[in-house]
């Protein structure tokens, strides 16, 4: 899916280590209880984040609430702590999260919906 890529990209620059105090001014929206949502990072292109937003809505529940809460960790540490986001394709859902001095790294599989192929018969 060359958009989540491109969405990463965009997801990495809000949260690299010169575009994460901004962010980390929002941590709010990451807070204990909140829905994992993405849009309001992404205001310039808002089919690709209604895309993107789709995709993180079909991961399984312990998935979505395990990213949010590693996303609110990184921002309200003392510095943040910057965060590199990649995806890979996968037959099931998995998150992988390592943590350095640096910062934290995020591993993100979830299937993506199978889109119909074929024509439709008439």
């Amino acid at each position: 899916m060359p958009m989540i890529r491109e969405y990463l990209d965009d997801l990495n620059r809000n949260f690299d280590s010169k575009g994460i105090k901004a962010t980390a001014k929002q941590a709010d929206k990451f807070a204990p209880g909140r829905k994992l949502d993405f849009r309001f990072l992404f205001k310039k292109d808002a089919t690709l984040a209604r895309v993107f937003q789709s995709y993180v809505d079909q991961a399984p529940g312990s998935l979505r609430e395990g990213l949010r809460s590693v996303i609110y960790y990184a921002l309200t540490q003392s510095p943040p702590s910057p965060i590199n986001f990649a995806w890979e394709p996968s037959y099931d859902s998995q998150l992988t999260v390592w943590e350095v001095d640096c910062g934290i790294s995020v591993n993100w599989q979830v299937p993506a919906r199978a889109e119909p192929r074929g024509r439709k018969k008439a």
